[in-house]
């Protein structure tokens, strides 16, 4: 991989980088039916509603308030980006995110053995003006989670320190010391077991979301703290 030189690094510059991204991303954006309040969500299908009419195949959906996940989320083959803007992202009990094409253990995922590795599911949530809330029931996350003006927050009770262990498998950029704090999850550190475990995959690289090709190589910036 390749980095661009060094002033792309400054805050100010990579929060230029990100409005400009995101006004591509939406440039002439039509959903069918425009959304006055919260938009509820069950399943991925129920997500399909906001993508763009105007460019059904770029596989951006688009809300310009909260959008609450009340179900788990299956992502399909493809690239997909999921920006919120002006609204919180809450994901709610046992509402798991996790890919088509993969097989998933305990603190791992495997790729299935019929994966398209031309055609990855891959996917990112950008929320802009807003924060992710993650129920402290929910176990497994996948993709990418970005975050400007705001953060990262556990959401009902603190999470048990037996059995409600956090696993994200892709990149977090944004303030998580809150979901750490709520965190109370104990385990053996040998066996990956700490309360929030991130695990860094290649889908971002091998079949990035839309609209977020350029952050692939400089947002190391605001990597999770």
């Amino acid at each position: 991989l390749f980095y661009t030189t060094k002033n792309i690094w400054e805050i100010a510059q990579i929060e230029d980088t990100t409005k400009s991204h995101i006004s591509r991303a939406t440039y002439n954006y039509n959903i069918a039916t425009p959304l006055t309040g919260p938009a509820n969500i069950w399943n991925w299908s129920d997500l399909e509603q906001y993508e763009n009419l105007n460019n059904p195949e770029e596989n951006i959906y688009y809300l310009d308030q909260t959008l609450n996940v009340n179900g788990p989320l299956t992502v399909p083959e493809g690239a997909h980006t999921v920006i919120v803007e002006n609204g919180d992202l809450n994901i709610g009990a046992y509402a798991n995110i996790r890919y088509e094409d993969a097989q998933f253990g305990f603190n791992h995922y495997t790729y299935k053995d019929d994966a398209d590795y031309g055609n990855l599911a891959s996917v990112a949530f950008v929320v802009l003006n807003g924060n992710i809330n993650i129920n402290h029931s929910v176990s497994d996350m996948v993709g990418v989670y970005y975050v400007d003006n705001g953060g990262l927050y556990n959401s009902g009770a603190e999470r048990d320190p037996i059995g409600e262990q956090l696993r994200i498998y892709g990149s977090v950029y944004g303030d998580i010391e809150n979901l750490m704090l709520e965190s109370g999850f104990v385990g053996p550190p040998e066996l990956d077991h700490g309360a929030i475990v991130i695990r860094y995959d290649e889908r971002v690289i091998l079949n990035t979301p839309p609209g977020l090709s350029e952050y692939v190589d400089f947002y190391s910036e605001k990597v999770a703290r």
